[in-house]
């Protein structure tokens, strides 16, 4: 739906492509999806997947 990247040397995520939604704020989508990356980072040990989805 959107994109967004990490920068592996300062941790930290930007969004690169907003989701667009009449209901919903782009920013909710963001955090989302920035929280359940980061764990995935953390519990891989710094290794990062190619690919991810998440559904809730």
């Amino acid at each position: 739906m959107g994109k967004i990247e990490l920068n592996k040397k300062t941790k930290m995520f930007s969004e690169l492509e907003p989701v667009q939604d009449s209901v919903q704020s782009p920013q909710f989508y963001f955090n989302r999806a920035a929280q359940r990356l980061a764990r995935c980072f953390i519990k891989e040990g710094g290794k990062f997947l190619d690919k991810t989805t998440f559904e809730s």
